[in-house]
């Protein structure tokens, strides 16, 4: 597990924040030691390697508001789990803990990466393998002994196959054409998916719209859950392009597979990531592993991330918080 621990502090009161920090959106969640949900919140992206510097504010901001909504002070606070993207960038993690010494959060803080965080959602035992795709793309896999393997998880501009790539793609084969009048069917409907977010219709306005924003990673990957459903649809050029992402995602899984010594016919695949989300996406995956897999079940959790961040955070400072309880208590308050 990669996390930086900045000392303890023992505190009678059993309140713990967790926050799950992708690319694209952080959420978090502030919760009591017997699984009770006190407050929930939101916010942007915040991966350490892409925005260092924006990040300490917006996880601080982010902290306030849990403690607002739920009516406690930071004093009152036992521990902060943060699962965040690009959690190994050493001088994002430095900001950001500087940013947590002026409110004196740092020594009930642990960073770990929002692939753990998801992990100890979708995989409470603590085994298996977890693909995660959204802005970015991981398999991430623990065995019967507790070592970690994973793949992928380079980057959004390294992971291909991702809602990042796959966003990348559609702006690729649309730039192709934006010099030339657009009259092919296909292309249309491609050229829709980018005015629908951009509000251009010209599409070379519409590229530099999404390539020249702050938040060009987010909104590029924001295209891939269109670009699969017209995939769906039956449009070849996004069908190429959802084939060629999926059959990447698949390698990311072999390369588990081989390097864990993973040697079962049937597979669960532990998901995480709002393209998993999409029958079709998952579909095409599992055909890209069909010779290496008889069978493959797709295991899902309700709870966000934030919560394994908690969790996480809750076992180190030793804090009796269990996942079942969390679950137990989302149900009843249904």
């Amino acid at each position: 597990m990669e996390f930086q621990i900045k000392g303890l502090e023992n505190n009678m009161e059993r309140y713990i924040i967790g926050i799950d920090g992708g690319a694209t959106e952080t959420n978090g969640v502030l919760l009591n030691d017997r699984g009770d949900t006190i407050s929930k919140s939101n916010q942007i992206g915040t991966n350490l390697s892409l925005n260092p510097s924006s990040v300490p504010q917006i996880i601080s901001g982010l902290i306030k508001e849990l403690c607002l909504l739920g009516k406690i002070s930071f004093d009152d606070i036992s521990a902060i789990g943060l699962g965040l993207a690009g959690a190994s960038n050493e001088d994002g993690r430095d900001l950001l803990f500087k940013e947590l010494d002026r409110e004196n959060l740092t020594k009930k803080t642990i960073i770990c990466s929002d692939a753990e965080s998801a992990f100890k959602i979708v995989c409470p035992t603590n085994y298996g393998i977890m693909l995660s795709v959204g802005t970015g793309v991981i398999c991430y896999a623990r065995d019967l002994q507790g070592k970690s393997y994973r793949t992928g998880g380079l980057g959004h501009d390294r992971d291909k196959g991702s809602g990042f790539w796959i966003g990348e793609q559609l702006l690729w084969q649309l730039s192709l054409n934006q010099s030339a009048e657009i009259t092919d069917h296909e292309t249309i409907e491609l050229a829709n998916i980018l005015s629908k977010i951009t509000k251009e219709q010209n599409i070379d306005h519409g590229i530099k719209n999404i390539v020249n924003s702050d938040d060009k990673v987010s909104n590029t990957a924001s295209l891939a859950k269109d670009i699969c459903k017209l995939a769906e649809a039956e449009n070849d050029l996004a069908l190429g392009i959802i084939l060629e992402a999926t059959r990447e995602i698949a390698e990311y899984v072999i390369q588990i597979k081989d390097i864990m010594d993973y040697d079962e016919d049937e597979l669960i695949l532990h998901c995480n990531g709002g393209l998993l989300k999409n029958k079709f996406f998952r579909q095409q995956i599992a055909k890209a592993l069909q010779f290496d897999f008889k069978s493959i079940t797709w295991a899902f959790s309700d709870l966000s991330a934030s919560y394994g961040s908690a969790l996480i955070a809750a076992e180190l400072y030793e804090i009796p918080l269990l996942l079942q309880d969390i679950v137990l208590k989302s149900k009843l308050n249904v």
